[in-house]
């Protein structure tokens, strides 16, 4: 497998997962945002983690008759779109909706992914599934840590003052 096609895929693989990750340490400050509860807004991981446990069985079928490249670019735009609309949204319902959609398109990506590292005739299989799971647990990593970072320099910014009024 050429390089190109390696740092894509970690690339590809490892923003998909931040997406998928980064609202965890950002709950509280959402829930602000919202104004809910933290505990409302903790549905978001478990929407966006729903469509994960069944869709890849979907997605599986559906790549042995359609081109996975075709695939991969339709979901990443789908996806990518999806997140524009969640940075503009204002209300969890509509927020958890939006959030649930474009999760259905996640288990494409990663599972598309995964078919083209093990289509892949250069190299070894071990080592291309390696490849695939170091950037899933990277992008998770880096999706947390991101969200953690935001969420300081949002705490400090925007809501510190309000905290401080309360207080």
């Amino acid at each position: 497998m050429n390089p190109k096609t390696i740092g894509s895929v970690i690339y590809i693989a490892i923003i998909t997962l931040s997406s998928i990750y980064i609202p965890q340490p950002i709950l509280p400050l959402l829930a602000l945002e919202f104004g809910t509860t933290a505990q409302n807004t903790s549905a978001i991981t478990s929407i966006t983690l729903l469509p994960m446990a069944f869709a890849p069985l979907f997605y599986g079928y559906f790549l042995e008759n359609h081109q996975p490249k075709l695939i991969l670019s339709l979901s990443l735009f789908i996806a990518g779109f999806f997140q524009i609309l969640l940075a503009w949204c204002e209300n969890l319902e509509i927020f958890l909706l939006l959030r649930f959609i474009q999760s259905l398109f996640f288990p494409a990506i990663l599972t598309t992914l995964l078919t083209i590292l093990t289509r892949s005739q250069s190299g070894s299989l071990q080592f291309n599934v390696s490849i695939y799971i170091a950037s899933t647990i990277a992008g998770g990593l880096f999706g947390r840590m991101g969200g953690g970072h935001i969420s300081q320099s949002f705490f400090r910014g925007k809501y510190a003052l309000s905290f401080w009024a309360e207080a």
